[in-house]
């Protein structure tokens, strides 16, 4: 039911070479039957209800000439508009008027401030009453912001159910328990749970990029309306559109639980596992089988696999096995792929190993994207003209690669970074964009060299 197509990007290595590169592209599929078995749900919303979701990011208002402080920040009272949690409750009551829920499926709410608590455990999605009631308790609640506490809740919830499983957290503040929140994301990511991060105006998004980077999810950022934001920031009164997406996700998501086992010869190493698509994911390793996360329909999931080669004699030789177990949740199926061998030719001839596919360079080149965006925006308070220099190299990369989107994002960052003025938020939105704007690409316009390959991946000579 899982089906598996794997590209080496220089099928041909040279002999007595020590060294070498190897990237393996893996795109997994599920099959039309497969396809057809829309599993059932298991959605936990963390909604963060600290005091700051009461301010208002939509539609018209007025201030008044009052302040109040919460959780020792102050704001200027305005009457009219849409808050944060107005737009996060419309999210969650459109999901439950979705005609596209079954009796099958269950939605979890929890709410974390100061303290963490679940209005709602996991309750059948038909029982709408109970589940609306949890959410219009949500503007009930105030406080600090403790997103480990809600994720710690939402993951032991999950512990006990089936079907396909997603964690969707909504935050407007930085956690004030990070050790927990990463704690909680490696715990979720080994249970291949992934976690979708709604950072809505001033949210902290390294550990949130960390938690959807390990649980293979997805980052957005929402910036209010008067903003005008460039994608793939979206507007505050988008967010309800958002929550029925990820919704919609979910359904699609009918392969879960996709695990990779790797045995590789004597002289070779497994250096780094990404997932490229649909998002930008480095997978962690550490132990076997390697948590790969679900598999979309529509579209499917593709991975490089990056191998360190020691150097052959001349010759045709396996170099290592792969082997995926998984689940199709919507027949009740666990099922496995035959291992699959990875092949390489060792030649004397140097004009034998030249030959690159281009289509699996691409999908390195969109990992590197990621790669030096992350170093460029690490750079960008401490030294401009460096962080200048990444974000260059990565925007040259996206105009190979004909990734138009991402050239344009970095445009504008780059401009605002040669003024000086580099903003916050500008900075969210090149970084998602860095993850979730990948795309495939038969033809990159140009390969890399041997030696940007090495300088981008850090391989030896």
């Amino acid at each position: 039911m899982l089906e598996t197509r794997l590209q080496l990007h220089r099928p041909v290595q040279q002999a007595a070479t020590p060294n070498q590169k190897l990237f393996v592209a893996i795109h997994l599929q599920p099959n039309a039957e497969a396809a057809q078995a829309r599993p059932p749900l298991a959605l936990a919303f963390v909604i963060d209800t600290s005091g700051s979701m009461r301010e208002v990011i939509a539609g018209r208002s007025e201030p008044t000439g009052e302040t109040q402080t919460i959780d020792g920040h102050t704001y200027r009272l305005v009457t009219g508009g849409i808050t944060k949690m107005n737009l996060v409750q419309e999210g969650l009551r459109s999901i439950l008027a979705s005609s596209s829920l079954r009796p099958e499926d269950r939605v979890s709410l929890i709410r974390f401030d100061t303290s963490a608590s679940v209005l709602a455990p996991f309750t059948t999605a038909t029982d709408r009453d109970t589940l609306l009631q949890a959410v219009d308790s949500l503007s009930q609640y105030e406080g600090e912001t403790r997103m480990g506490a809600g994720l710690q809740l939402a993951s032991g919830l999950l512990a006990a159910m089936n079907g396909a499983p997603r964690v969707v957290l909504v935050t407007d503040g930085h956690a004030q328990d990070e050790a927990l929140v990463s704690a909680e994301a490696d715990r979720l990511a080994a249970r291949n749970v992934p976690v979708t991060v709604i950072g809505v105006g001033d949210w902290n998004e390294e550990p949130m990029l960390e938690l959807t980077g390990k649980t293979r999810g997805t980052p957005f950022h929402v910036m209010p309306d008067e903003a005008n934001p460039d994608p793939p920031a979206i507007r505050a009164s988008a967010l309800p559109a958002t929550f029925l997406a990820q919704f919609k996700q979910a359904e699609l998501d009918v392969i879960t639980d996709v695990r990779l086992s790797v045995r590789t010869t004597a002289d070779v190493k497994l250096e780094q596992v990404t997932r490229v698509l649909p998002e930008i994911a480095e997978v962690v390793f550490a132990e076997q089988p390697i948590p790969i996360g679900n598999v979309n329909k529509n579209g499917g999931v593709d991975l490089i696999l990056q191998f360190l080669l020691g150097a052959r004699s001349a010759s045709r030789v396996r170099v290592a096995q792969l082997g995926f177990t998984f689940q199709v949740p919507g027949v009740g199926y666990r099922g496995e792929v035959p291992p699959q061998d990875v092949i390489v030719e060792f030649s004397s001839d140097p004009a034998r190993a030249t030959a690159i596919d281009e289509g699996v360079m691409a999908l390195v080149q969109q990992r590197n994207v990621n790669s030096l965006v992350d170093e460029g925006m690490r750079l960008a308070r401490l030294d401009p003209a460096r962080a200048t220099v990444a974000l260059d190299r990565a925007r040259a990369m996206t105009v190979k690669l004909g990734n138009t989107a991402m050239t344009v994002s970095l445009d504008r960052a780059l401009d605002q970074l040669n003024r000086g003025e580099l903003t916050e938020d500008a900075r969210k939105t090149v970084r998602i964009g860095a993850r979730t704007q990948t795309m495939r690409a038969g033809d990159t316009n140009g390969v890399p060299d041997d030696e940007t390959i090495r300088r981008l991946t850090g391989s030896g000579k």
